[in-house]
């Protein structure tokens, strides 16, 4: 079952080969070496914002690294949960990015944080008045 999400892009990290614990790199069916990066979102669950994270793998690790901090797009992925010595790890993985709306005001720069915990564009430092009457 796949599922569709609107998210605005919080963060993206760039592809990195997928490597097994005795440090060897894992293999796609076709011998090319799989990649895998995070796309870090946030949606609206009616008023309130909620953050994921999507592991993206290969072809959309590629994608993902090159979206610009406050994209909207829509993401169609899976959830999977595997269990491991008892414990449940479930995993949310984008298989496709459709209707892309790329910042209009996005810079080379990266943005500034804001204290409202969104992003703000930087702020030059005031000039300095010298009004002391001595």
């Amino acid at each position: 079952m796949s599922l569709q999400l609107k998210v605005t892009v919080l963060k993206a990290t760039k592809p990195e080969q997928v490597k097994k614990k005795d440090g060897t790199i894992f293999l796609t069916n076709k011998g090319v070496a799989m990649s895998k990066s995070f796309l870090v979102g946030q949606y609206m669950d009616g008023d309130r914002a909620k953050t994921i994270a999507f592991e993206c793998v290969d072809k959309t690790a590629e994608t993902a690294s090159t979206f610009p901090i406050g994209t909207v797009l829509d993401v169609t992925f899976n959830i999977e949960s595997r269990e491991w010595e008892g414990k449940f790890f479930t995993t949310a993985k984008i298989w496709k990015f459709e209707n892309i709306e790329k910042p209009e005001d996005f810079s080379a720069a990266q943005p500034a944080k804001s204290n409202s915990g969104g992003y703000a564009p930087p702020v030059a430092p005031p000039e300095e008045v010298d009004d002391l009457p001595f």
